[in-house]
């Protein structure tokens, strides 16, 4: 008797649990999770220019899709443009360039924007024999009349050649007819005969400024 007894509780608390577990009548099912809203597109899109990254490769391509705040994606036009909306806004940018926004106190802009093409950069250069070269490379293509040179970003410590400062009869020899102007950071430069003659300099010159000018 004690087993049957058991039994029925047992049954009991099964059709308890299972009472408890039956949908009520006309009862709704459960609503679906909301759908995945479908991403938004670009606010605004530039194709058709020439985007400098700025990235480790210094890759340069030719659009950019811009949301919020924040760079969505770059690469070309045809594949950039596939990220628009209805309320994207598009630029063309017909060839013109687009620089990062640049968060700096500190930046020569204008100067390096206008004086860039008869400028050269010595960095990372580890001979003086390569470094002048360089120069004269680009003095060659440049228009008659234009200076050449270079203006800063190097230290006489990086060439494992010659650390010598620079002589005006080693800049007259490398390049006699161009004017060249190397600055060593902001602490000194070094010019050629043609400079000196183009800045109306010569052996009578006396000079009032800041600093001084050293002959040799």
């Amino acid at each position: 008797m004690r087993a049957i007894r058991n039994a029925m509780g047992i049954i009991g608390v099964g059709l308890f649990i299972a009472a408890c577990n039956a949908p009520e009548p006309n009862a709704q099912p459960p609503a679906a999770p909301p759908a995945a809203e479908t991403q938004a597109g670009a606010d605004w899109i530039l194709t058709n220019g020439q985007i400098l990254t700025a990235d480790s490769g210094f890759s340069i391509v030719e659009a950019i899709a811009i949301e919020g705040d924040r760079v969505l994606a770059v690469g070309n036009s045809d594949d950039i443009l596939g990220l628009a909306s209805a309320d994207t806004e598009v630029t063309d940018l017909g060839g013109q360039t687009v620089v990062p926004g640049l968060i700096d106190n500190h930046m020569h802009f204008v100067r390096a924007s206008r004086d860039w093409y008869r400028h050269v950069r010595w960095d990372g250069i580890k001979s003086r024999e390569q470094a002048l070269a360089i120069l004269a490379e680009r003095a060659a293509i440049l228009p008659e009349g234009e200076w050449v040179g270079v203006v800063g970003g190097w230290n006489f410590s990086q060439f494992a050649d010659d650390s010598a400062v620079f002589t005006r009869a080693e800049l007259d020899a490398l390049l006699p007819d161009i004017p060249v102007y190397i600055q060593q950071n902001y602490r000194r430069g070094f010019a050629n005969s043609a400079a000196l003659a183009a800045a109306g300099i010569d052996a009578t010159t006396v000079y009032e400024g800041g600093g001084q000018l050293v002959r040799d």
